[in-house]
């Protein structure tokens, strides 16, 4: 879901010193009601150690966040859109669509007035049919390394 250092920090992709800080901050918000995640999966997976259990096959996380209000911005709440993946033998087919739709949807009931994501180049196709643009200002990122 990220290539080594897209998020701006040297860390390899497979460094997994995150995961528990991820695992408390996904229950915290989803406690709260301020995360959603949207998953399709195959009601049994028969693959290998799998076998038996059912095995993701596209995903999509969505954010609630409150910000200040401004012009065209009235309530100042926002949306993210995050950790959209589907299986590379399960691409093409809609899942991706669907996943994504299922979070729009539920940020439109939440009231986001606006929804930011970060699309990789494959994907942009998809998020602009589904009526994302270019953000009218350019994003920027500090990064703070310990």
């Amino acid at each position: 879901m990220a290539e080594a250092g897209a998020a701006g920090r040297p860390q390899e992709v497979d460094d997994t010193s995150w995961h528990p800080a991820a695992q408390a901050a996904i229950a915290s918000r989803i406690t709260r009601g301020s995360l959603a995640a949207f998953v399709i999966d195959d009601e049994k997976s028969d693959v290998g150690e799998n076998h038996g259990r059912a095995l993701v096959l596209a995903c999509a996380m969505v954010t609630l966040e409150d910000r200040l209000p401004g012009p065209g911005f009235p309530r100042g709440t926002s949306g993210s859109m995050s950790s959209v993946f589907v299986t590379p033998e399960h691409r093409g087919r809609g899942l991706a669509r669907a996943v994504v739709s299922a979070g729009l949807s539920w940020l439109n009931e939440m009231g986001a007035e606006i929804v930011d994501l970060h699309a990789t180049p494959d994907a942009e196709r998809l998020y602009r049919s589904l009526g994302f643009s270019e953000a009218r200002s350019l994003a920027l990122r500090r990064v703070t390394h310990p």
